[in-house]
C-alpha cells in the first residue's frame, strides 16, 4: 500500500491564495451587501427628502403668490388712503369753510336782531297780576320812579315767557323813538334813582339777542379779569374788547381767542 504525496509546495502556496481569496470574497460580498442596505436607506431617504423639496417649493411658490396678491392688495390699500386722505382734507377744508360761513350768518343774524331791539328796553321787578295792562305799568315805573313825564312816549310793551306764580316776568317794551328809550335807560343810571332800583329790586336793561346774552355770560368772568388788571374792556356782541382791541369772542358755545 503506497502512502499519499503531500501536495509540493507551489500547490500548497496556490491553496493557500485560493483559500485567502475566498476568504476575502466572502467579506467583500457581506460589505457588499451592506453598502447595497445603506443603499437602499439613502434611496428611501432621498424619497423622502424629494418628496419634501417638492412639497417646500410648492409652499415657496405659494407663498410667493400670495406674497404678490397681498402687495398687490397692500399698493390699493395705500392708494386708497392717499384717496381718503385727500378726501378728508378737502372735507376739512370745507367745514372750515362751513365754519366760518356760519359765524358769520349768526353774526349777522344776531346784528339784524339787535337792530330789531334797537328800540327796545327790559323792565325787571314790575308786580304783576293775571290781568293787567302791561302798558299802563310800564308807563307808571317810568313815570314814578325814574320821573320821566311819559304823555309824549309811545310804547309797545308785553311780558316775557308764560305766567308764573312764583315769579315775575319781565317786561319788553318798545319804543316808538328811540331817543326816549335813551332818555328812560341813561336815567336809570342817576345815581339817586339806581340807588332806589336797588331798594325795590328793579331794573333796566338792554333787550339783547340770545347769542348775545349767552356770549355776555361766558366773557363776564375774563372781562373781571381784565378790568383787575386795569384795563379798559367792553363786551359788545359776541367779542370782547381790551383797550379797543377785540380780545376774544364768543364762537359755537366757547370763548377763544382773537389772533
Amino acid at each position: 500500500m503506497s502512502t499519499p504525496q503531500s501536495p509540493p509546495p507551489w500547490a500548497l502556496g496556490i491553496m493557500d491564495d485560493i483559500r485567502t481569496i475566498r476568504s476575502s470574497s466572502q467579506n467583500i460580498e457581506k460589505t457588499l451587501n451592506i453598502i447595497s442596505v445603506k443603499v437602499s436607506e439613502l434611496e428611501v431617504k432621498l424619497t423622502g427628502i424629494d418628496k419634501r423639496v417638492t412639497s417646500v417649493k410648492k409652499s415657496c411658490a405659494f407663498i410667493s403668490t400670495e406674497f404678490e396678491s397681498q402687495k398687490a392688495h397692500l399698493s390699493n390699500l395705500q392708494q386708497e388712503i392717499k384717496f381718503l386722505e385727500t378726501k378728508r382734507t378737502k372735507m376739512e377744508k370745507q367745514m372750515e369753510n362751513y365754519s366760518t360761513r356760519e359765524e358769520y350768518i349768526n353774526d349777522k343774524l344776531s346784528d339784524l336782531e339787535s337792530r330789531s331791539m334797537r328800540e327796545n328796553l327790559m323792565f325787571y321787578g314790575l308786580d304783576e297780576s293775571r290781568e293787567e295792562d302791561c302798558e299802563m305799568i310800564a308807563k307808571t315805573f317810568i313815570k314814578d320812579i325814574l320821573l320821566i313825564d311819559t304823555h309824549d312816549i309811545k310804547l309797545y310793551v308785553h311780558r316775557i315767557a308764560p305766567y308764573s306764580d312764583r315769579k315775575t316776568r319781565p317786561i319788553v317794551a318798545k319804543f316808538h323813538d328811540y331817543n326816549d328809550r335813551e332818555r328812560v335807560r341813561k336815567q336809570s343810571f342817576v345815581d339817586t334813582i339806581k340807588t332806589e332800583l336797588s331798594r325795590r329790586k328793579m331794573g333796566v336793561g338792554i333787550k339783547r339777542p340770545q347769542l348775545h346774552r349767552e356770549a355776555r355770560q361766558a366773557l363776564l368772568p375774563h372781562s373781571k379779569e381784565a378790568e383787575a388788571q386795569h384795563e379798559r374792556v367792553r363786551i359788545v356782541g359776541n367779542k370782547m374788547f381790551v383797550n379797543n382791541v377785540a380780545r376774544k369772542k364768543f364762537v359755537n358755545g366757547q370763548v377763544v381767542n382773537i389772533n
